[in-house]
């Protein structure tokens, strides 16, 4: 068990924040090593192309199985603004000391040896550079373009958890974060494989939502000024078992995001094809990935199929909004 010990300060300062960069991170471990997301499913071709980088290899090599990411890795981030947020996390990256990735890599290692061309390129002090480099590269090769179904989930959750804050207060949404987690009122318990003591003694605790990483809780608590709690979004957990088969690059995409957005209100093909400007057959097509993935639920109006959100389209669709009519 790993317990976080938070004094009346550093309760005062707990926020919420999606991370660009664990995002980032995470699906280039899943990639790394050939894993499948249990709703976005493979990583596809070109993330694993994106390996063939010199650096971007570098550091999926660098990653550890167990999970554990150096600090230097996962600065925290600044606020709501995805853009501003992901570019200040990767120039922090870049940044950062040479004998903090020495430490960090070399120290927080779990028995297992370090790649030969990570430890020269640690030794060098070289590793923090790369490292930005490679993310900006994964980013841009596998990701870039992708994210708007994954932002709108974060900002659900955030809006969710925004509210249980308003109306029940901090310790329900502490203790609502995921069933590991619970909250004492002085302190943070989480259940697992790890166990550590910490105290965070006025240092700023941020709960970062996160869609593409594991389905469990990470803490990181070694440097207090990075100090975060990282928890799967609430708004993938009901569409788990509904997508679990579908394909990432079948779910994400600007027009069956768009046409998933749209459906605040059921409508027929025929509406949605005049809407978006698609033809009826490529309406039909996107409206089948949805309806297969449990995204979508279909009714008879007549002579008419309207098509209508499910509540794991709910979720997903989250903070969206209705589209604007064309």
């Amino acid at each position: 068990m790993i317990v976080i010990a938070l004094d009346a300060d550093a309760v005062s300062k707990i926020r919420l924040a999606p991370s660009p960069i664990v995002e980032v991170l995470s699906w280039l471990h899943l990639t790394a090593r050939g894993g499948r997301h249990p709703i976005f499913g493979d990583p596809g071709p070109a993330a694993r192309f994106a390996l063939r980088d010199r650096d971007v290899a570098l550091l999926a090599r660098a990653l550890q199985r167990s999970g554990y990411l150096p600090d230097l890795l996962t600065p925290k981030p600044t606020g709501q603004n995805w853009r501003s947020s992901w570019q200040q996390q990767v120039d922090e990256v870049s940044q950062a000391p040479a004998e903090a990735a020495e430490m960090q890599v070399f120290t927080h290692r779990g028995g297992n040896p370090l790649p030969g061309d990570v430890g020269a390129a640690v030794l060098a002090g070289t590793f923090a550079r790369r490292a930005a480099q490679a993310l900006r590269r994964f980013h841009d090769v596998a990701l870039a373009g992708q994210w708007e179904p994954i932002q709108a989930a974060l900002q659900a959750d955030l809006a969710h958890r925004g509210q249980v804050m308003l109306v029940h207060g901090l310790g329900r949404l502490l203790h609502g974060l995921h069933p590991s987690v619970r909250w004492t009122g002085r302190r943070l318990e989480i259940t697992g494989r790890f166990t550590c003591t910490a105290q965070l003694g006025g240092a700023e605790l941020v709960l970062v939502p996160s869609a593409l990483s594991e389905r469990r809780v990470a803490i990181q608590v070694d440097d207090p000024c990075h100090a975060y709690l990282r928890y799967p979004v609430s708004a993938l957990q009901g569409a788990d078992h509904a997508a679990r088969g579908a394909g990432r690059h079948e779910l994400l995409g600007r027009s069956r995001a768009a046409i998933l957005g749209d459906l605040d209100v059921p409508r027929s093909t025929t509406e949605l094809s005049r809407r978006h400007g698609l033809a009826l057959s490529t309406i039909s097509y996107h409206l089948n990935v949805l309806l297969h993935a449990g995204l979508l639920h279909r009714r008879r109006d007549g002579a008419l199929v309207r098509y209508g959100r499910t509540d794991s389209g709910e979720a997903l669709a989250g903070s969206t909004g209705p589209a604007r009519d064309r």
